[in-house]
């Protein structure tokens, strides 16, 4: 079961990990990675910024509330896991994407949930991830990063069907893996999919044998570096 937290209760409460960056401060800000630069905003705006880009308006404004704890949950969770580097998120698909929220719409969304986040019963911190579609269900996180996400599952989500990138592919030749993973691929062998279907685990063979042990998610990363095609 999650529950709703105030910001104000959220200091209070961990107040051991959190004082870090709200003691002292009437407001709590966020340091954000952007084209290799680092600007500070206030927790709020950023919030607003972050539900302008990622959903927009169009969207009713329970959903726009929803997108908010969402968001909101994610900034404390990496301004906490990143409190010793030198940004808590970046401004991209890795991270949130922001941009200066000019709806007030969206703003008043925000502000009716200020302070809010999603915890565990315990009172910690769930890190949550979202994402535009996932082809109709989404995957364990466990399955894509390491770590233990108890709270999060793999879910059935039929709303996600009928979008244009639920369904797709992409050909790449066997010259052009090899120029981004740097060997001369032979073969690709999928070693483990998850329960959804997707990759989990691969090999990917040289000419000479080599064998080069990726994740799913590594092996997609690197061709979206690449590529600039962002597979889901």
């Amino acid at each position: 079961m999650w529950k709703f937290i105030q910001k104000k209760n959220l200091v209070s409460s961990l107040i051991f990990i959190f004082c870090f960056f709200s003691f002292g401060e009437k407001e709590i800000y966020v340091r954000i990675l952007e084209d290799k630069n680092i600007k500070e905003i206030e927790l709020e705006e950023y919030i607003a910024g972050v539900v302008s880009k990622e959903m927009g308006e169009k969207f009713p404004v329970e959903a726009l509330k929803a997108q908010s704890v969402v968001s909101r949950t994610y900034t404390i969770w990496k301004k906490l896991k990143n409190s010793n580097g030198s940004y808590d998120v970046e401004n991209s698909i890795y991270n949130q994407v922001y941009g200066v929220c000019k709806s007030e719409k969206i703003k008043s969304a925000v502000m009716e949930t200020k302070g809010e986040i999603l915890i565990t019963p315990d009172g910690k911190i769930i890190p949550v991830f979202f994402h535009s579609c996932c082809g109709g269900q989404t995957t364990n996180p466990s399955d894509v990063w390491k770590g233990n996400y108890t709270f999060e599952k793999s879910t059935i989500d039929p709303y996600c069907e009928t979008s244009t990138y639920s369904f797709w592919e992409k050909t790449f030749s066997k010259k052009y893996i090899s120029n981004v993973f740097g060997i001369q691929v032979e073969k690709i062998i999928i070693k483990e999919r998850d329960k959804t279907g997707r990759v989990k685990n691969l090999q990917i063979i040289s000419k000479d044998g080599k064998i080069k042990n990726l994740t799913g998610n590594e092996f997609r990363i690197k061709l979206n570096e690449k590529t600039k095609i962002f597979f889901n």
